[in-house]
């Protein structure tokens, strides 16, 4: 009786949530208390299975629940265009659905394979293959030869650095340009409408050769970073163009070994950086940024990119479109390598490039906020499925472990420890590439990074949903996405 009723409740809020989604259109106060009520009894509902049958599938019902209230609750916000809101509400309300009824099945059905070891043969399936992909990644990024280029054939080449408040690490950066022993070199500062001591310290260099430009404040269409970035490719006059943050430093032979590497047909490059040795613990605080770009971004088609230091040629982003296509992404140069993915390199600096990062962990807090989400595509429904990936191959390792070896089943010890060690190996490398001296961290840090990387996830959704997202003090909008001033009460 119980169980009827608690299903019999549950078909009800997915008619609800769909009758909503159409009354949106037509507007209606009335709405937004109706969809309070439906997040009322979607609650109870989720609380309820839990009650009945509390195992790992009736809170994994809960956690697609919880999801399901961050949908509904885009409707009492109602800063969204009601058009885009409908489609946005209704794509993710039909997976979030479909996830329930999954959920429901492995609850209540009698169904092969639900049994914790099947999420433990999936847990070793996974890191298994990121493993081979990472494997086959960095073989391909460390066996990329060039061969030396004349004197007399090297292109001019423009650095371009955008800048806002930056007077704690622009001198830094710009002294390590300057250094440079590359003999055809621009050097491009532009001051992005800084409110502190930025414009001035850009005008010290102006005797050594550096460009100051004149930032301004973007209108709506444009995130102000690729506004920056499109002002200063506009002025800059050189065949490359290596755009860089004010956390980079470079070394003196640094833009050589950039021009020697997009020798042979390659258009645009991507770096990934070494933290300086000063800087190495703050790696750390970035929560598997470089798990997606170097294992997981290639698997779904999109080549690692990272924006701390790129290079791209002139005529080739001119093609392109420039920057005005991708005004309002957060990564423009994600969507140049994919577009130029024949003629793309992503290159590890502790290879063959002198390229460091001083960013320090509030930088790279911010930075996360205005990128997870994006990544995610603006989806809750995929925020819910990488989270659940997550948690199987990261910790559930550890739960079938601890029962393996209270059961006494060597076969589960074995599965979950040899996946134990592979995601630990991975970590481990991947420290290993960025940092020279604390790279054994690695060991360790993934069981901190994975929560870490849950909150800010969930935070960036948030933010942008209902929420503020700050970079350098300004608010971000995505295409047709309002905010408001605070998150969802829910």
């Amino acid at each position: 009786m119980v169980l009827f009723f608690l299903i019999l409740l549950l078909a009800l809020t997915f008619i609800a949530e769909f009758i909503i989604s159409r009354l949106l259109i037509n507007d209606g106060h009335w709405v937004k208390r109706l969809s309070l009520v439906v997040l009322i009894v979607v609650g109870l509902t989720s609380l309820g299975v839990i009650i009945n049958s509390l195992s790992p599938y009736s809170i994994l019902l809960a956690f697609v629940s919880w999801f399901r209230l961050v949908n509904l609750s885009r409707i009492t916000a109602g800063k969204m265009r009601r058009k885009e809101l409908y489609q946005r509400y209704l794509k993710t309300s039909v997976w979030l659905i479909m996830y329930s009824v999954v959920a429901i099945a492995l609850i209540y059905g009698d169904i092969p394979f639900k049994g914790l070891s099947t999420i433990q043969h999936l847990s070793a399936v996974g890191a298994t293959l990121l493993l081979l992909i990472g494997l086959y990644s960095i073989f391909k990024w460390r066996n990329h030869t060039c061969s030396e280029i004349s004197i007399t054939d090297l292109p001019t080449v423009s650095v371009c650095v955008p800048a806002r408040n930056e007077t704690v690490d622009l001198p830094g950066c710009i002294d390590s340009i300057l250094a440079s022993s590359y003999p055809k070199l621009e050097i491009l500062v532009l001051d992005d409408c800084s409110h502190d001591k930025t414009p001035a310290i850009i005008k010290e260099f102006a005797h050594r050769g550096v460009r100051f430009i004149t930032g301004e404040e973007p209108d709506d269409n444009w995130l102000a970073k690729n506004a920056a970035m499109s002002k200063l490719f506009k002025e800059s006059s050189g065949d490359i163009v290596i755009f860089a943050g004010v956390d980079v430093r470079f070394s003196v032979d640094t833009v050589l070994q950039i021009i020697e590497q997009m020798q042979d047909d390659i258009d645009m490059i991507s770096i990934l950086p070494l933290r300086d040795k000063s800087k190495e613990l703050t790696v750390f605080i970035q929560p598997l940024r470089y798990w997606w770009e170097l294992m997981v971004a290639p698997i779904f088609g999109h080549p690692a990119s990272l924006s701390t230091c790129w290079a791209i040629k002139s005529e080739t982003l001119h093609k392109i479109g420039g920057f005005e296509g991708y005004a309002k992404s957060v990564q423009p140069e994600a969507h140049f390598a994919k577009r130029l993915l024949q003629k793309y390199q992503f290159i590890l600096a502790g290879c063959r490039l002198g390229v460091s990062s001083v960013k320090r962990p509030k930088q790279q807090y911010d930075t996360a906020l205005r990128k997870k989400y994006p990544q995610a595509r603006h989806r809750p429904e995929i925020v819910f499925i990488i989270i659940l990936a997550e948690f199987i191959i990261f910790l559930f390792p550890w739960y079938g472990l601890i029962a393996g070896l209270i059961s006494a089943d060597i076969f589960a010890v074995f599965l979950s420890l040899s996946t134990i060690i592979i995601v630990g190996i991975i970590n481990t490398y991947i420290s290993y590439l960025v940092v020279s001296k604390s790279w054994i961290l690695g060991l360790v840090s993934l069981y901190y990074l994975v929560p870490l990387e849950w909150y800010l996830l969930l935070r960036s959704m948030l933010g942008y949903e209902f929420g503020t997202i700050l970079w350098k003090e300004r608010k971000i909008c995505l295409p047709m996405l309002e905010v408001q001033d605070s998150l969802p009460k829910i």
